[in-house]
């Protein structure tokens, strides 16, 4: 949770992009949002309303088309993207220590750092195996840890879960949030779940497709402190079913 005095670590205005594809398909139209340090914002919407898309702007993966996009001065930014993408003929621990190995960072730190994020991420006996040797899950704390290797102040999660199941996702949520409370970056976290989306988040963002928009804002009301027994909660339930609600109407809008 965050400050709504502190400055933004993210802000966009007006933020529209097009594909160049001959007809220059307008993706996202006129978006604008403020994203503080300890703040964790979901976007869920139809698929192709470009939650994805917005993600690669804001990690400069693509260019913006009209409107502004600011980070603050000398933000870090980590990506967890929806496949973990790692690399094969590297270790657990050399994959975590990739990003200060393209920063050149000092080789007595590299495994110093990986090693501190792989019992973050409770894979300390993981360190030496490959990815082939991993569950989907293991991949995926692998990826996590990966992103936060260089210490960010913003973290873009693309579905990170997307391809697990259901008790995988659910523990990795619990410790996302464990990682999220103890390091205090920014997160902006893309997902299909509502459930998943009200479990993590301080605020979500409905968005509808054709082009892209924000067309809600729904703050979420539960402890700062959830575990499995949060998702039991009259609190969450009522939550789920408010955003689901919502979401349904923008679908049914977009279908219309």
């Amino acid at each position: 949770m965050s400050s709504n005095t502190a400055a933004p670590i993210v802000e966009f205005s007006a933020l529209s992009h097009r594909y160049k594809n001959g007809d220059s398909s307008l993706v996202l139209d006129r978006l604008s949002l403020k994203a503080r340090r300890g703040e964790f914002i979901s976007f869920i919407g139809p698929s192709g309303c470009g939650k994805s898309t917005l993600l690669r702007l804001i990690a400069r993966l693509l260019p913006v088309t009209t409107g502004t996009l600011q980070l603050a001065p000398h933000t870090e930014v980590g990506f967890v993207f929806q496949d973990p993408t790692l690399l094969p003929w590297l270790t657990v621990e050399a994959n975590v220590a990739l990003p200060q190995t393209l920063r050149s960072h000092s080789t007595k730190q590299r495994p110093q750092t990986a090693k501190a994020l792989l019992a973050l991420v409770r894979l300390t006996e993981h360190s030496r195996a490959y990815p082939h040797e991993l569950s989907g899950g293991q991949k995926m704390r692998v990826s996590i840890a990966r992103a936060l290797t260089l210490s960010p102040q913003l973290l873009l999660l693309d579905e990170p879960f997307g391809a697990l199941d259901e008790m995988t996702r659910e523990h990795l949520q619990e410790e996302l949030l464990a990682l999220h409370a103890a390091q205090r970056w920014c997160g902006l976290f893309v997902t299909h779940s509502v459930a998943e989306a009200v479990f993590l988040s301080d605020r979500i963002f409905i968005m509808s497709a054709n082009p892209g928009k924000l067309v809600h804002e729904v703050s979420i009301k539960l402890p700062s402190e959830r575990d499995a027994d949060t998702r039991l909660s009259p609190a969450y339930q009522a939550q789920v079913a408010e955003v689901s609600r919502l979401l349904r109407n923008v679908e049914t809008a977009t279908a219309s």
